[in-house]
């Protein structure tokens, strides 16, 4: 790209008002920085909220650009404003912009051979130069020497480095834009931007996880254990200040802030550590995992049961099951942590939030009599426990009091007004009772039981099964109709394709157009009705481009456009809906640039239209046709534009077109004066906006063979159109 192609107008009409305002200030402000030519694309960094890269290339209607920011709010944003605006500040100025040629990648070294010549001295005299140089490379070296044994630093040694970390650090909320509704352009000072916990935790976490890879799994369990400690102490000091009565405060900011939702950011620090120590519970799970020798285990698992024990960050019960079932791997295992609990807990078995736990140890352990009270003991507080309780006594032989236990814990869950947190514990549950139930016997509940894990799972398995449960076609038929309101669209898929069933399906894609899963649906009914699956997705194509303006639907148009295209026997049908779609947004060069080769199918489809339109018009002498008419048949198309590559003139159909039908309807000739009077009258503009279109237009056509021009000087005279229709007013 030797010089630019478009202008203040341009930018102006493909970016919002904000967002060229903002560019304005940016360029004034000096943010833009390092604008290069490369390989004809304009590259710049732009410094905002972060440093982003800017990147502008193409001509005319195929101008493109792109930026690294997160904008999506339609037209280009203010960092794509600033650096067009800077290109042209530069021209205007006689700056030249430097050309740049990208280096390519050279040969990788021989690293191998470069070591084996290098004595020993001599690497660590690079080491040490390299080490000073980059710290990291001193850490990394540590990790690597220390292999798989175990340091000398202690969980507390990594503790008390986390905690000072933790505590000296300036602490900001990552989500503050959100709970204050800041708009996008409202952007926060770089250099004011403090740290976050998970930040200033990605050190330590890197580390356990280096450690991990060379096989010491007892360093990476001691810092994950020092991290859960150093953020549930942080998280739980919240909890416990003293002198605040924190409901009367709610209360009082209720009273004085009746109209407005008021945020309250005093504990984003407390709740970003609790959510730390959390995953670092679930990290240090996966270390024990994967830990040997079994000595060095036990000691590690005692660490572990000892925290569980006394639980002071107050995690969930459901989130130690998780931990301790991934943890505590066998018999031997659950023995040392079964001896390690009942040292710390009085009255183990009658502590019902810890009976997930022991469920889980005492089933390995092998002592079902014990596991069998503790469950029933607990299960009324903890719904979840049925399942493991059901299979074990199903398992001793006590079946009947499984499915008794099943179906309470079932009712009981559907009952509570937290039945969606049980989503999965009840599926599991209606699965087992179809399992070990007695069909026969118990055949309305089962049918039931099946329908509403169906209905809440959308399985094809669970169809299948419920569909071989029915003893009539009429239950079967029912079932159909049922399945086609309340059916997610991936479970209509499944189940009316093993049934064969495609006019169902065909009618479901009616019904579910905008359903994420409507492609796999014209997938595999396209064959079967390809005009009624191309129109379908058609529609849904051109409702989700009026949806929005951003890169996230472009390239859901795309995605779409590409899978519609694979409908058999509409090529001309798809070409002319690409054509619509370039006739329709093209100031959406991020749409164009998305669609790329199909952009390029619906200008070339759009071209021939254009021709047929101006052949039509001309065998019907373009009588009485306005001049509105007359720009829509105008022949110049986007092999014309292939034509200007190269010269200095800016691409403008819209301009051409209206010069050429404005010389078209009067006669095919007029002075450049009358030019400028008719589209004034025309356009109902100024002046000055009519002779800027005359002049682009003029040069347009000129340079594409359509007009004669005639000048006295740098002056215009007359314009003679060549390529032309008969006259529908002559002059």
């Amino acid at each position: 790209m030797s010089s630019h192609t478009f202008d203040k107008t341009t930018i102006r009409t493909l970016a919002t008002d904000n967002s060229y305002y903002r560019g304005e200030q940016y360029l004034r402000m000096g943010k833009v920085r390092n604008l290069v030519i490369d390989d004809n694309t304009y590259r710049a960094h732009v410094h905002g909220t972060h440093r982003y890269v800017v990147e502008i290339w193409g001509d005319g209607e195929q101008l493109a650009c792109t930026c690294t920011c997160p904008y999506d709010w339609g037209g280009i944003c203010k960092h794509i404003v600033a650096v067009m605006l800077s290109i042209l500040q530069r021209e205007e100025s006689d700056q030249q912009i430097e050309h740049i040629t990208t280096a390519k990648p050279q040969a990788s070294i021989p690293l191998d051979e470069l070591l084996t010549s290098l004595s020993a001295e001599k690497l660590r005299s690079f080491v040490r130069v390299q080490a000073a140089e980059f710290p990291q490379l001193a850490e990394n070296l540590q990790i690597f020497s220390a292999g798989a044994s175990e340091t000398d630093k202690t969980v507390e040694d990594y503790q008390g480095e986390i905690t000072s970390a933790l505590q000296n650090a300036n602490l900001t909320d990552p989500h503050e834009y959100e709970h204050y509704h800041y708009e996008y352009d409202d952007e926060f000072d770089e250099e004011n931007q403090g740290d976050t916990v998970e930040s200033l935790l990605d050190t330590f976490v890197a580390s356990a996880r280096k450690y991990h890879t060379q096989g010491n799994w007892i360093e990476n369990a001691k810092i994950q254990e020092a991290i859960v400690r150093a953020c549930g102490q942080i998280a739980t000091a919240g909890r416990d200040k003293e002198g605040v009565d924190y409901e009367e405060e709610e209360n009082e900011e209720e009273n004085d802030n009746d109209d407005y939702e008021v945020y309250d950011d005093t504990g984003f620090v407390e709740d970003a550590s609790y959510t730390e120590a959390h995953r670092a519970l679930s990290r240090w799970a996966e270390a024990l995992a994967d830990a040997k020798p079994a000595k060095d285990k036990r000691r590690m698992l005692e660490r572990l049961a000892a925290l569980f024990a006394e639980n002071p960050y107050g995690f969930a019960p459901e989130t130690w099951e998780k931990v301790c079932t991934q943890a505590v791997c066998n018999k031997t295992e659950a023995l040392h942590v079964l001896t390690t609990l009942k040292k710390g807990v009085p009255r183990l078995d009658q502590h019902q939030e810890k009976a997930g736990v022991l469920l889980h140890l005492l089933d390995l352990s092998g002592e079902s009599e014990r596991f069998v009270k503790v469950g029933r003991t607990a299960v009324g507080d903890y719904p979840h426990l049925a399942l493991p309780l059901s299979e074990k006594l199903a398992t001793i032989g006590k079946k009947r009091d499984a499915i008794k236990i099943a179906i309470d814990a079932l009712d009981r869950i559907e009952e509570s007004p937290y039945a969606y947190e049980l989503y999965k514990t009840q599926q599991d549950l209606r699965r087992f009772l179809l399992r070990v139930g007695d069909r026969r016997r118990d055949y309305k509940r089962m049918v039931e039981c099946a329908k509403a894990l169906l209905f809440s799972a959308n399985q094809l398995d669970d169809y299948l099964l419920l569909r071989d449960m029915l003893r009539t076609r009429k239950e079967r038929e029912a079932l159909i109709a049922k399945i086609k309101e309340e059916c997610t669209g991936a479970a209509l898929i499944d189940i009316f394709s093993a049934e064969e069933r495609w006019d169902d399906l065909l009618d479901a894609a009616r019904t579910h157009s905008h359903d994420r899963d409507f492609p796999r649906m014209i997938e595999a009914l396209q064959d079967r009705f390809p005009t009624a699956c191309f129109d379908l997705y058609k529609q849904m194509l051109l409702d989700l481009a009026d949806s929005g303006a951003d890169r996230r639907i472009y390239q859901q148009v795309a995605d779409h456009a590409r899978q519609l295209q694979k409908i058999p026997d509409h090529d001309e049908d798809f070409a002319q809906l690409m054509g619509e779609v370039v006739e329709k947004y093209p100031r959406r060069l991020g749409l164009m640039e998305e669609l790329g080769e199909l952009a390029e199918l619906g200008k070339q489809w759009r071209d021939r239209a254009r021709r047929a339109r101006y052949e039509r018009a001309t065998s019907g002498a373009m009588t009485n046709m306005s001049i509105d008419e007359l720009m829509h048949v105008c022949p110049i198309g986007h092999d014309d534009q292939k034509k200007l590559r190269g010269e200095r003139i800016t691409w403008n159909r819209s301009s051409a077109a209206l010069v050429w039908a404005v010389l078209t309807a009067y006669g095919g000739r007029m002075d450049a004066a009358d030019i400028t009077t008719a589209i004034v009258e025309h356009r109902h503009c100024m002046p000055q906006s009519a002779g800027s279109q005359r002049s682009t237009g003029i040069r347009m056509l000129e340079a594409l063979g359509y007009i004669e021009v005639e000048r006295q000087g740098n002056r215009l005279c007359g314009v003679r159109l060549i390529k032309k229709g008969k006259s529908a007013k002559p002059q």
